[in-house]
């Protein structure tokens, strides 16, 4: 599932907390907004010469921010140095976005919720495990069948037009992947 997590800048500050929900791993885009557009924030590299434009160990400051560097699991750093606070009002300038893939909790305690359909999961395994293609075939025929029932309305192949456009091509709608660990 994909996800995105904003974060307001703060001027002089270098490190953020990475969002606990979101795969480091798997960022797909990181934008910061300045002067009411998104502009895009590549991933900082150790051969790359923009870093010589601003000494940041000297307190040099500027907006926007023009690279950003994951530094653990859990911790961010952007460059430059911010020059100035982020807009908290509803989005404002200053404030990065990261998007990315949704990283589902560890399901190792009773009391965490796993946020996947059940009986999605269920039918899945249960196709998994049997030997039989007969049945096999019937549970991820359920399974289908469950997962169009949940898109429903959300699912990317529409058909509404405005203004009597031609019709767009439909697109297929993608493939769940469950994987089941035996220890």
């Amino acid at each position: 599932m994909r996800s995105r997590r904003d974060i307001l800048l703060q001027a002089g500050v270098s490190l953020y907390g990475w969002p606990v929900d979101m795969d480091y791993e798997n960022v797909e885009e990181v934008i910061v907004k300045y002067g009411n557009r998104w502009l895009p924030v590549p991933l900082f590299t150790e051969d790359d010469e923009t870093y010589n434009a601003f000494d940041t160990d000297l307190g040099m400051r500027t907006d926007p921010v023009r690279r950003y560097r994951i530094i653990s699991d859990t911790q961010l750093e952007v460059w430059p140095l911010p020059a100035s606070n982020g807009v908290a009002a509803s989005v404002g300038d200053g404030t990065l976005r990261i998007k990315g893939l949704f990283r589902p909790p560890q399901l190792n305690a009773d009391s965490v919720m796993c946020p996947f359909d059940d009986g999605l999961i269920t039918q899945v395994a249960a196709a998994r495990c049997t030997r039989s293609k007969a049945e096999r075939d019937a549970h991820m025929q359920d399974a289908a069948s469950l997962m169009r029932a949940l898109t429903g309305r959300a699912s990317t192949a529409t058909n509404f037009h405005i203004g009597g456009a031609k019709a767009a091509p439909v697109r297929r709608q993608r493939e769940l992947v469950v994987r089941i660990v035996r220890n």
